[in-house]
């Protein structure tokens, strides 16, 4: 007999428990002044059973040059309980903190609060359970969110045409929309949008635009919008630019397969 589990990992910006499954969090994000009191975090059980559930920590970090998702275990993030059982119809709190102290830029954490499979016998096929990655902020006191991305530039990386965004600020930011309007000269040739993703303290990102070589080699310059999130219902402040896009810089875009056969 095979039992396969599968685990639904929630990782968005503002993202939602699907309302297929009982397990919920809130909040879906906690933020810490340093040296403020412990946060707590709710996990709610709207089914008609127990569940079990664990929770891990993770440091989260950005890689340097992409700013690609880099976690590795940490023991700064202190929480409690971390195996506990949800009653049916009930909620358990998770008391959250962090031992030390943050002078400079906050620190960032991913704690993952995951539904324990229920062993069930003559079980086969796949079994789901759901897993939410909930960011943690600590952040230096009486420090502030930028209101506004800072989008520093434009380049090919891994056959794709970036947005290269940069946080120098103490605390991150979230970019969650961008607006992209691709024009030759005053002539709009293409307009899209596409979502965004945390920009961490100290740390650069890069946003795939979803410009093939095609489309740039139409344009010859690239009018962005960056909208940042505060909060779940608070916007920020737009910040634009405006980006040269020459034959050079396109020509380092692939040729998609529809290119080729052409």
């Amino acid at each position: 007999m095979i039992r396969i589990i599968v685990y639904t990992l929630l990782w968005g910006v503002w993202s939602s428990v699907a309302t297929a499954t009982p397990f919920q969090v809130t909040p879906m994000r906690l933020e810490l002044e340093s040296g403020s009191n412990i946060g707590n975090v709710t996990v709610f059980n709207s089914g008609d059973k127990p569940l079990d559930v664990q929770v891990k920590a993770r440091a989260w970090h950005q890689d340097e040059s992409t700013g690609a998702d880099l976690l590795e275990a940490t023991k700064e993030l202190v929480f409690f309980p971390k195996i506990f059982k949800v009653p049916a119809h009930g909620e358990k709190e998770i008391r959250v903190g962090y031992q030390g102290e943050v002078t400079d830029h906050e620190r960032s954490y991913r704690l993952f609060i995951r539904e324990l499979p229920v062993k069930k016998p003559n079980l086969s096929g796949a079994q789901f359970v759901v897993q939410i990655s909930m960011p943690v902020f600590i952040y230096p006191t009486a420090s502030s969110k930028p209101r506004q991305p800072d989008m520093r530039g434009i380049r090919v990386h891994d056959g794709k045409l970036m947005l290269e965004a940069v946080n120098d600020s103490a605390r991150y930011y979230s970019l969650n929309r961008i607006e992209i309007t691709g024009k030759h000269d005053d002539q709009e040739v293409m307009h899209d949008e596409r979502g965004g993703w945390y920009v961490l303290s100290k740390s650069r990102r890069l946003f795939p635009l979803g410009i093939d070589r095609q489309q740039c080699l139409k344009m010859n310059k690239l009018e962005l919008t960056g909208h940042v999130l505060l909060a779940q219902s608070e916007e920020g402040d737009t910040s634009h630019a405006v980006f040269p896009l020459t034959a050079e810089l396109c020509q380092q875009i692939p040729p998609n397969k529809a290119d080729k056969a052409e």
